[in-house]
């Protein structure tokens, strides 16, 4: 039986919200290493921190040098010790985000960078 048409409505503005999300963190250097899939269940997933911390990166207005993978920062993220992995884009705090993005470019690219503005374009 077809779906009904809110339904695939509903569908298709979910992928174009996602298509831009992943095309505007792209724009500022954020790709992903994992399925193109994965991630985007992982994006509408509010039990994940991947919605938050993806706001979180789109809202710190920074274009990379470089690209980093957001699978990578989120789990560099969740690993910092005594840090709580976030649900709302409030509770993510931008020097653990940002040290999780260092740590992400460095274990990409065998650097040692040591701030997060040494990875930003000019």
């Amino acid at each position: 039986m077809p779906e009904p048409p809110e339904v695939l409505r509903a569908r298709n503005t979910l992928a174009q919200v996602l298509d831009r999300v992943i095309n505007e963190m792209a724009g500022i250097g954020v790709d992903f290493s994992v399925p193109a899939s994965d991630l985007r269940q992982w994006l509408v997933n509010p039990d994940t921190p991947y919605p938050a911390i993806a706001e979180a990166v789109l809202g710190m207005q920074h274009r990379l040098k470089a690209p980093v993978y957001l699978d990578v920062v989120v789990w560099n993220y969740e690993h910092t010790p005594g840090v709580a992995s976030p649900r709302q884009v409030a509770d993510v705090r931008s020097d653990v985000l940002q040290a999780a993005i260092v740590s992400g470019s460095n274990t990409r690219y065998g650097t040692n960078v040591t701030t997060f503005d040494q990875l930003l374009s000019a």
